[in-house]
C-alpha cells in the first residue's frame, strides 16, 4: 500500500474530501483551500518507473518524436508572446521537465542560453544528443549541491509539468531562489475550473494518476504563485469547451456556433481546461 500525503501541499491543512477514485488512486479536495490532488504519496523512485521510454512511445504518447513539429510550433508562438514581457535581452533561462529538448531547441534558436532538468534518463539523453545542458536531478537537489545558483536565471518555464510535480510548493520556492529579482515564470498546466472538467468529472482524461498528481483551479494556481513571491502578468486558458467524441448535451450550441467561435469565447472567458500563466518575481521567499 502506498503512503498517504499527511497535509495539503498548498495550505498544510490535514482535512480533505474524497472526490473519486481513478486507477486505484484517490483524488481528494482540501477542505480549506480547495486544492485537488492525489492522496497517495509515491516516492520519486516509484514515480520514475512511469517515465521510461514506453511513456514516450506508446504508453501515453503514440510517438513523442513524431509530434515534435507540432510542439515546436506551439513553443515558438509562446516565445513570441513571452518576449513582450521579457526585458532580459535574450538572457539565461531554465526549463523544468524539458523531455527530449523541443523547447530548448526553440529557445536556443531565439537566442537564449537554455538549461533543462528532466527526471527521465531516456528523454534527457535524447536532449543531450542535441548538445543541451540537461540535469536529471530535482531543482532542490541542484540548488543544495551548488549546481544552480541564487538569481542565476532570467526566466523559468514549465510546460505541462506542474501537474506532475510531487511537491509543487517546494518546487516554486526553489524556482524563486534561482530566478533574479524581476525575473519571469511561465507555467502551462491544467484548469479544473473549466466547465469541461466539471461536466466530464472523473471521466476527464487528464485525471490521470500517478502521472498527474495535482489539479489546479485558477484560484489555487494564483495562491501558489502569490505565496511564492510571484505576481501574474498574463493569464489565458486554452482547450475546447466541448469534446466531439463524448456524449454532448451542448449539441445545439455547436450547431449555432462554429468550434472556432466557441474556442475564442472560451479563452476570452478563461473557461478552457488548460491555463497558461506568465508571472513576475516580485518578492523573495
Amino acid at each position: 500500500m502506498n503512503p498517504l500525503r499527511e497535509k495539503c501541499d498548498l495550505c498544510n491543512s490535514q482535512k480533505y474530501t474524497e472526490l473519486f477514485k481513478k486507477s486505484d488512486f484517490s483524488i481528494v479536495k482540501c477542505k480549506n483551500c480547495g486544492l485537488v490532488y492525489t492522496l497517495e504519496n509515491l516516492s520519486n523512485d516509484k514515480l520514475m518507473q512511469y517515465y521510461d521510454k514506453d511513456y514516450y512511445e506508446g504508453k501515453v504518447y503514440t510517438s513523442y518524436e513524431n509530434e515534435e513539429a507540432q510542439r515546436k510550433r506551439y513553443y515558438i508562438q509562446q516565445l513570441l508572446t513571452f518576449e513582450n514581457f521579457d526585458n532580459s535581452r535574450k538572457g539565461r533561462i531554465l526549463e523544468l521537465g524539458s523531455a527530449t529538448g523541443s523547447f530548448l531547441d526553440c529557445a536556443r534558436y531565439f537566442g537564449y542560453e537554455a538549461v533543462g532538468t528532466e527526471k527521465s534518463e531516456y528523454s534527457a539523453n535524447v536532449a543531450r544528443t542535441k548538445k543541451h545542458e540537461v540535469y536529471t536531478k530535482d531543482i532542490d537537489v541542484l540548488v543544495k549541491e551548488g549546481i544552480l545558483a541564487k538569481g542565476s536565471f532570467d526566466a523559468v518555464f514549465m510546460w505541462d509539468v506542474f501537474e506532475h510535480l510531487n511537491y509543487p510548493f517546494q518546487t516554486l520556492k526553489y524556482v524563486n531562489y534561482v530566478t533574479r529579482n524581476g525575473g519571469l515564470l511561465t507555467i502551462n498546466t491544467l484548469n479544473i475550473s473549466s466547465p469541461t472538467v466539471k461536466y466530464l468529472g472523473k471521466e476527464w482524461s487528464h485525471f490521470a494518476p500517478p502521472q498527474h498528481l495535482f489539479y489546479y483551479t485558477l484560484k489555487t494556481m494564483n495562491m501558489y504563485l502569490r505565496k511564492n513571491g510571484y505576481t501574474t502578468l498574463r493569464l489565458r486558458t486554452a482547450g475546447p469547451l466541448f469534446y466531439d467524441d463524448l456524449k454532448d448535451k451542448y449539441y445545439i450550441l455547436k450547431k449555432l456556433f462554429s468550434n472556432q467561435k466557441i474556442q475564442r469565447i472560451t479563452n476570452r472567458l478563461n473557461l478552457g481546461y488548460a491555463q497558461l500563466i506568465i508571472a513576475k518575481k516580485t518578492n523573495e521567499v
